[in-house]
């Protein structure tokens, strides 16, 4: 018997794409899953993607709306957003009530980041660290509450418990076209080749006196076979199987494939620009962003230059290894898919 799903988020760029390879491995499982949209033209294009599913209207404020699905569901996907505190604590009250199950949490790994950053400020006082889902996963419960999305993570922490087995996973920069049927664009990298393209000029995202941030960075196709491994793991565990994650107090999976530096690939974008014909040359002086534009446009990530991940729990338990080769094999398509979205001809 297929479980019971209840997901949110899923006309969004994450969201969307895991559904799709969901029903791609488990096209059975269609009539079984329930989604939130918060429009009729979102329910819409679901449906018409995948007709048997069951759309429910409302959005992250409907409380009542998430903890009644929430109670019938034997797998929760949370994809929607990983700082509404109101819709994780409608998750947490709804399995509570419900006969328990397995919530599946998107975080995200801004969390790592120094708050002091968050509103523009400089990370550069100390030694790099790196963080673990392995033998320090300890650290990742046990945040400040200044850190992003600190708060949901705690109410995901608050709920694991027998009856209901929780896992969170926290992306980094993520990149490569979507197969969701709402958006399928990701967002930071993206976001700076729109700036360059905007601006019509090579940028410097920081200036020269700060040293050279960084971020760690996963292809989307990559992502979406982490979260099919840890659902898989659920399923095995709810047809009284042996699952091979672990979950609650260990279950938190990071999903990385290395990092950039930000610099780097805004140089990057730059030269594939002007290859395409949508930049005319690469100025040897950048114009540099504003700190406030770059937030707005990337958030804080760009600013970090402490902290980074490695995901080890994932390789460990449940044999997952990237496979979508590099971020900057990727910018060319980023460049072009960008242009062709702000109406640019070659040679504008």
């Amino acid at each position: 018997m297929p479980p019971k799903i209840f997901a949110t988020g899923t006309t969004g760029y994450v969201g969307g794409d895991i559904l799709h390879v969901l029903l791609e491995t488990y096209p059975w499982w269609e009539q079984h899953i329930t989604c939130l949209a918060r429009s009729p033209s979102r329910g819409a294009a679901l449906s018409a993607a995948y007709p048997k599913i069951t759309v429910v209207y409302g959005d992250l404020n409907d409380s009542e709306i998430i903890e009644e699905e929430s109670s019938k569901a034997d797998i929760v996907l949370h994809f929607a957003s990983s700082d509404h505190v109101g819709a994780a604590s409608a998750i947490k009250r709804g399995m509570e009530k419900g006969v328990g199950g397995y919530w599946i949490h998107t975080s995200g790994t801004d969390i790592l980041l120094n708050p002091k950053i968050l509103g523009g400020g400089r990370d550069d006082d100390g030694e790099v660290k790196v963080y673990d889902d392995w033998d320090n996963v300890g650290e990742l419960f046990a945040f400040p509450d200044a850190h992003s999305h600190r708060s949901c993570d705690k109410m995901v922490q608050s709920t694991s418990s027998e009856k209901i087995k929780t896992a969170i996973i926290c992306p980094p920069t993520i990149w490569g076209k979507g197969r969701g049927s709402g958006s399928t664009r990701s967002h930071q990298i993206y976001e700076i080749a729109r700036l360059t393209l905007e601006k019509g000029s090579h940028i410097q995202l920081l200036p020269s006196s700060y040293p050279k941030s960084f971020w760690p960075n996963i292809h989307i196709y990559d992502l979406a076979k982490l979260y099919l491994e840890v659902i898989g793991s659920a399923l095995a565990e709810l047809q009284a199987k042996e699952g091979k994650a672990t979950w609650n107090e260990e279950g938190y999976y990071f999903a990385e494939n290395g990092v950039h530096y930000w610099q780097d690939v805004a140089d990057w974008i730059a030269d594939k620009a002007v290859k395409q014909g949508v930049l005319k040359s690469r100025t040897a002086e950048a114009e540099v962003v504003e700190i406030n534009v770059l937030l707005k446009a990337t958030g804080p990530a760009p600013l970090n230059m402490g902290a980074t991940c490695r995901s080890y729990r994932a390789e460990k338990l449940l044999g997952w290894k990237p496979t979508k080769g590099e971020l900057r094999d990727e910018i060319s398509e980023i460049v072009r898919s960008e242009a062709e979205r702000a109406g640019m001809q070659k040679g504008a």
